[in-house]
C-alpha cells in the first residue's frame, strides 16, 4: 500500500493492525508480514505484485500547499513532480494496481472517458 504521506502511511498501518494484518516496517514483505504500507517516494526502485494507491484525492495529490504562493512556471514544474510521483507509484505493480479515492479524484488521474 503507497501513500502520499508518512503520517497517512502510519495511520493506515496502525489501523491494519487492528484487524490483525500484519504489516511490514520499511521496504521489505516477508511471509510472516506480506503486507506493506510505504509513502510513494519510498517505493521508487522496488516492485511488487499487487499495489494499492490509498487516497488519491485532490487534497492529497498534488498536495496544495506544494502549489501554494508559486509563480505560474514554478506551480507547473511541482504539479509536474507531483505527476511524475504518482507514475512512478502506479508503475510499482507489476499484476495488479487499485487506486483509492474518497470524495473528488485527483487531477493528476487521467479522466474517465
Amino acid at each position: 500500500m503507497l501513500t502520499r504521506t508518512n503520517q497517512r502511511g502510519e495511520e493506515i498501518a496502525r489501523q491494519l493492525g487492528e484487524h490483525d494484518v500484519a504489516v511490514s516496517a520499511g521496504r521489505r514483505t516477508s511471509t510472516e508480514r506480506p503486507v506493506a504500507v510505504m509513502t510513494m517516494h519510498n517505493a521508487k526502485g522496488l516492485e511488487f505484485t499487487h499495489v494499492i494507491l490509498l487516497d488519491v484525492n485532490a487534497g492529497a495529490l498534488p498536495q496544495g500547499y506544494l502549489l501554494k504562493g508559486l509563480a505560474p512556471a514554478e506551480a507547473d514544474e511541482a504539479l509536474q513532480r507531483e505527476r511524475a510521483l504518482l507514475y512512478v507509484a502506479a508503475s510499482r505493480a507489476r499484476d495488479v494496481l487499485l487506486v483509492s479515492v474518497v470524495g473528488t479524484a485527483s487531477e493528476l488521474l487521467p479522466a474517465e472517458g
